[in-house]
């Protein structure tokens, strides 16, 4: 069982040119706190800088083919600084220089496993772009981003290692009803990603069979159609609901941590029930 809560502060207008103070904190499976400093750099905010610190610590489990075999814990602390363009009030595009010291043990689990403590460095990219009518649980609008990062000996990391990712998700309204379609993919450009940096896949995020996190991966695609029937209004003037949805999901799993387990694709499909609710989605 995974569960995450979170609080967010934001002090707005910390100067005439709108700068704000915003700070995060999320407590569950993974427990972790930000802050950072947003500062436009024009009275349109059109561009902007936003230097910040975070730390984290987590639990995730470690499989091979389906058995589960470790619990890692992963201590990070670090930093990053962003030059923003704010291209419309939909997309943003960010580039920046990201450190964060990494800390893994063995929490229970085979002890012959490797730990490590390394530091990570180096560049970020990223475009996004957002129309969405709520964040976690939209019946209209489209949801895009892409990342890419690279850690490099030269930038101040113990380690080098580059990585693209990128998303797609469209909700389509369909009468009283939701139509999701989503796809993402991942790769390491060439790279071998170290195993705590690869990208991760299952739980109900992703392919609903498979437990969280359960399949770590050096490339991916992933598809996804979901159709969402409202059965249940609470409270229309908010558009809370309940939904009974039905998704089926095709995903291309490459360069597996569990090693033994060759490159292939995986379908699968899930049922549900789920909507935005007054104690959250």
């Amino acid at each position: 069982l995974k569960f995450q809560l979170g609080i967010q502060h934001v002090h707005r207008w910390l100067n005439n040119r709108g700068g704000q103070w915003r700070n995060d904190l999320g407590v569950g499976y993974q427990t972790q706190i930000t802050s950072s400093l947003y500062q436009p750099l024009d009275v349109a905010q059109r561009t902007f800088v936003e230097p910040g610190l975070f730390a984290s610590r987590s639990a995730e489990d470690l499989y091979a083919d389906g058995e589960h075999v470790a619990t890692y814990r992963f201590v990070d602390y670090g930093g990053r600084v962003d030059l923003g363009w704010n291209i419309c009030r939909t997309a943003q595009l960010r580039l920046g220089y990201w450190a964060s010291e990494r800390r893994a043990d063995v929490q229970t689990g085979i002890t012959a496993l490797p730990e490590a403590n390394f530091m990570d460095a180096g560049l970020i990219a990223a475009l996004r772009y957002d129309s969405r009518d709520a964040a976690t649980f939209a019946t209209k609008g489209i949801a895009a981003a892409i990342e890419y990062r690279r850690m490099d000996e030269s930038l101040g990391s113990d380690r080098d290692w580059e990585r693209l990712e990128a998303g797609f998700h469209s909700a389509i309204p369909v009468g009283r009803n939701v139509v999701w379609l989503s796809l993402a993919g991942g790769a390491d450009l060439g790279d071998n990603l170290p195993g705590d940096r690869t990208f991760s896949l299952g739980g109900p995020r992703t392919l609903p069979a498979y437990q969280h996190d359960e399949l770590r991966v050096g490339e991916y695609w992933l598809a996804e159609a979901s159709f969402l029937w409202r059965i249940k209004d609470l409270i229309r003037i908010k558009n809370q609901a309940i939904y009974a949805g039905f998704g089926v999901q095709a995903a291309g799993l490459y360069d597996r941590v569990d090693f033994q387990v060759e490159d292939d694709e995986v379908y699968g499909a899930s049922a549900y029930l789920a909507g935005p609710t007054p104690l959250g989605t």
